[in-house]
């Protein structure tokens, strides 16, 4: 299904601004207006992106009569491989625009999609933003689950299924330990077991060089940290988490096969839960998942979460229209990927990425 889109020049499109926030400090500053605003909106993460994909950053900032209408992160991703194009934002599983209630949202997308088009963009990417374009028809839907950390750690844990709590207890029982913090040596104990886990799912790891991006640029402001749970000296399981403000989100999970039955992964999960109490953190995002992933659906439900869904839209320049898109996280690619060697594995995913932002 294809809806035309027709957006005409804003009157006052000279008072919007593209801003670098790696070097203009307004931009998080500018932040502080948006109790919406998150940790993938600062340029911490900016920086992150910048560093590991060799984006360039095209954030805006709109304006009217003085009033501050909008804030919008934006990368724009230039590849041999798949054109120009901007992006909001890439490796981000949703990243809402920023608007007042009484902003001029057409401002925004015409500021945007203007700039598109003078760059010579093939398509914009949002992740998140039905409260720009509603109601043009979404690109892709995944669910998203939050968790309320505002109860005490018993009443939470009992507000998760049996099943969950079943396997905490199990996991507690099994001799298992938690170590959480933010060094690269942590860091580096969970990149061996994220590479170990997608080639299970038949897919390359991301580049050693994001997750480091991550630990420097995040981890060690006290925007995140890594939990990694071991049997005797050997890790087993291990999460990465991020955080700004009052709002957490689970980025990266990964385990070792092998030791499934020991429940790593859920302690992992509950240790970090209880961490993310201890620091002040109100709720805790779980990340998208993919509509057809039942299982995944599941077990984020387990923990007592509530479900909603994000909506992704792609605009199209050469058609100039919003368009949608087919979820292809499952594939032939999943076979092909889940029969190499790791070292193959792991320089599959160093070329492939940044194209795929």
């Amino acid at each position: 299904m294809q809806k035309q889109i027709y957006l005409e020049e804003s009157a006052q499109s000279e008072k919007v601004e593209i801003m670098d926030p790696l070097t203009d400090t307004r931009w998080d500053r500018l932040l502080e207006s948006y109790s919406a605003a998150t940790v993938f909106h600062s340029s911490s993460w900016a920086k992150v992106l910048c560093e590991s994909y060799r984006c360039r950053p095209t954030y805006f900032l709109v304006r009217a009569d003085d009033r501050l209408l909008g804030l919008l992160a934006c990368m724009e991703v230039d590849s041999w491989l798949t054109g120009r194009r901007g992006v909001a934002l890439p490796f981000t599983d949703h990243s809402e625009p920023l608007v007042s209630d009484d902003a001029d949202k057409q401002k925004l997308i015409a500021a945007l999609l203007n700039r598109g088009r003078a760059r010579g963009w093939k398509s914009f990417v949002l992740h998140g933003g039905s409260n720009l374009v509603d109601p043009t028809v979404p690109s892709l839907r995944f669910y998203t689950h939050c968790l309320d950390l505002s109860p005490a750690c018993e009443p939470l844990l009992k507000g998760c299924k049996d099943t969950v709590r079943r396997h905490v207890r199990q996991a507690q029982r099994n001799g298992l330990t938690t170590e959480i913090g933010s060094s690269s040596s942590l860091m580096e104990d969970y990149y061996l077991l994220h590479c170990l886990t997608r080639k299970k799912h038949g897919l390359p790891p991301q580049p050693v060089e994001f997750f480091r991006s991550i630990q420097t640029n995040l981890l060690q402001r006290g925007l995140g940290f890594v939990t990694i749970v071991r049997k005797e000296a050997r890790p087993i399981a291990g999460a990465v988490f991020l955080h700004q403000g009052t709002q957490a989100f689970y980025k990266f999970g990964a385990s070792t096969e092998g030791d499934l039955h020991l429940r790593g992964n859920n302690l992992a999960m509950w240790e970090s839960i209880c961490h993310l109490k201890k620091l002040g953190l109100l709720t805790l995002d779980f990340g998208r998942t993919s509509i057809a992933n039942e299982g995944l659906r599941k077990y984020k439900l387990g923990w007592g979460t509530k479900e909603s869904v994000v909506q992704y839209y792609r605009f199209d320049f050469r058609k100039n229209q919003f368009l949608e898109d087919t979820d292809q996280a499952l594939g032939l690619h999943n076979r092909i990927f889940g029969k190499m060697p790791l070292p193959l594995l792991v320089w599959c995913g160093r070329m492939l990425y940044r194209h795929a932002a």
